[in-house]
């Protein structure tokens, strides 16, 4: 009888899955690059992919934090500041059998070139997510974020056309550029939807959808309105664990804003020595992961016990690698997640481990 349920399952994710690989071929050929900030460890900050993942995990609590340079010596080697860090948090409250909900926060801060262009991002989101089985294998999420966005900028270091002296930019000439405001700031709001499927403890696979900007917000250092664009993102996540030993994690995210494209695709593999078990919980990762049309992600990390860390770098792949002789960019990441020392306060839920 159980083989006779898991059976039309299986079939069911393969048809998933053979949708999902068509999207990836169809949507690879259009793919440029993205305008928001991103990290190539998107799967990391998943409150950033999309608020219905806010509160998704098996734990009562999750705290991270990333880390990013990015070209670092991009400038006939000389070192160029382009720096992106983040660190986030979220909780998950189970509401009855079946359903629970999430609550989290996160700040993103990004500094960028030598007019050192601040952006900081406070973020507050919240999910519920809608049970449809006692086991959690069936689970539909619904997600909202709002976010307030400072940005800051030094003119005084930029460098404009009427300062040539013939020679080289002298900073001392006026340069009579007309700017109102070194500082702008904005609210932004977000949402999302999501659904997970479990087979069982060995696979899951979510696909979710999520629009960033809702409400196109202007963002400019002068009295006129740039209004910043729409952003659907699109992800679908998949998790395999074989046996107690291995464990594969794949991910695929596709982003969208004013004609520009920004496509992810990549896996990470798990492997849990069995002697350390009796010890301690210990699991080494190694994968890679490739922005379509910019850059390769050669990815190594370990986790200890409810504790990940991971490392990657971005090989530029694209006609850019001739300003950065290939070296995109250095990340690292730290997740931990926990569970609060109470009875009766923590169901397992079928979902991907990142």
């Amino acid at each position: 009888m159980c083989d006779e349920k898991i059976n039309p399952l299986i079939h069911r994710l393969k048809k998933y899955l053979a949708i999902s690989s068509l999207f990836c071929v169809l949507i690879i050929g259009f793919s440029m690059f993205g305008q928001d900030q991103h990290f190539s460890q998107f799967y990391t900050q998943s409150l950033t992919i999309n608020p219905t993942n806010t509160g998704f995990f098996n734990g009562n609590y999750r705290v991270g934090a990333i880390y990013r340079a990015q070209w670092p010596f991009a400038s006939n080697g000389q070192f160029v500041t382009y720096n992106n860090y983040s660190a986030f948090g979220d909780f998950s409250f189970h509401t009855n059998k079946k359903d629970f909900m999430g609550i989290g926060a996160y700040v993103w801060n990004d500094e960028a070139g030598d007019g050192n262009l601040r952006t900081t991002k406070y973020n507050l989101s919240m999910a519920y997510h809608k049970g449809f089985d006692k086991k959690g294998k069936y689970i539909l999420s619904a997600g909202f974020a709002a976010t307030y966005v400072q940005r800051g900028i030094d003119f005084k270091n930029l460098y404009f056309n009427n300062q040539w002296n013939g020679r080289g930019f002298d900073q001392s000439i006026i340069n009579s550029e007309n700017y109102t405001n070194i500082k702008s700031a904005y609210f932004d709001l977000s949402g999302g939807l999501q659904f997970h499927l479990g087979i069982n403890e060995k696979y899951a696979i979510g696909f979710g959808a999520a629009l960033y900007h809702i409400n196109r917000p202007k963002d400019s250092f002068y009295k006129g309105g740039n209004r910043i664009g729409m952003r659907p993102v699109f992800n679908v996540s998949f998790d395999m664990n074989p046996n107690r030993n291995w464990n594969l994690n794949a991910n695929f995210i596709f982003n969208y804003q004013k004609q520009a494209i920004e496509t992810s695709l990549g896996f990470l593999l798990g492997y849990s020595p069995e002697n350390y078990r009796k010890t301690i919980s210990s699991t080494f990762y190694i994968g890679s992961y490739y922005r379509i049309r910019d850059a390769f992600i050669p990815t190594l990390g370990g986790q200890v016990h409810n504790t990940r860390m991971l490392i990657s770098y971005d090989f530029t792949s694209s006609k850019l690698s001739s300003a950065n002789k290939g070296f995109g960019g250095f990340e690292v990441s730290l997740t931990h997640t926990g569970k609060f020392k109470t009875k009766n306060n923590f169901k397992k839920i079928y979902c991907p481990k990142f």
